[in-house]
């Protein structure tokens, strides 16, 4: 998190006097791995939105018990559509540097995390000409799990990636961010 174009922790190790503004966050899950008392040591799992700074919440939570807290160790097991039981090791591909394509994840499948949205021929002319395209707020008010404030990926009828666009702010324009296959 960024004070002032500066990153706050660097402003709190220099003794700076600042305040972090609050942000809204989503916790899906926060559970308890283990509970070492003697040496005040808490371990948990949390599944939270992008953006969820985990030192405020070690913080915070040393708050509700009456102490302090901080992080002794952080470890991400998954982010942006990528999960620690997908990955592999570098030793690994260097094995198998004549078969390295063999660990290459198809750019769509690192997108599962975000929306989708399919185009009809029509617009994939106008998608792959870089023009925005009107679409149907129906479709966003009926999906329950559209995020219409993320990034979307754009696919046609076969499921191929044609790229990823954002809503305006009305709701009612899909602009281009990036165009895959552009004529």
């Amino acid at each position: 998190m960024h004070v002032n174009g500066e990153r706050a922790y660097k402003k709190y190790f220099k003794n700076e006097n600042f305040e972090l503004a609050p942000r809204e966050v989503k916790i899906e899950e926060l559970t308890l791995m283990q509970w070492d008392q003697f040496k005040g040591i808490i371990e948990i799992k949390i599944k939270c939105s992008a953006g969820t700074y985990i030192r405020a919440i070690a913080r915070d939570l040393g708050k509700i018990l009456n102490s302090e807290g901080c992080l002794l160790q952080l470890k991400r097991i998954s982010a942006c559509g990528f999960d620690e039981q997908n990955s592999i090791k570098i030793s690994d591909i260097e094995k198998e540097k004549k078969n390295a394509t063999t660990f290459i994840v198809p750019t769509i499948s690192a997108l599962n995390h975000i929306s989708t949205f399919v185009l009809n021929k029509e617009e994939i002319n106008f998608w792959q000409t870089g023009r925005a395209i009107k679409v149907d707020m129906y479709f966003f008010k009926e999906s329950k799990a559209f995020d219409y404030k993320k990034p979307i990926k754009l696919i046609d009828k076969r499921k191929t990636l044609l790229g990823i666009g954002f809503l305006n702010k009305e709701q009612t324009i899909l602009n281009p961010k990036l165009v895959l296959n552009a004529k």
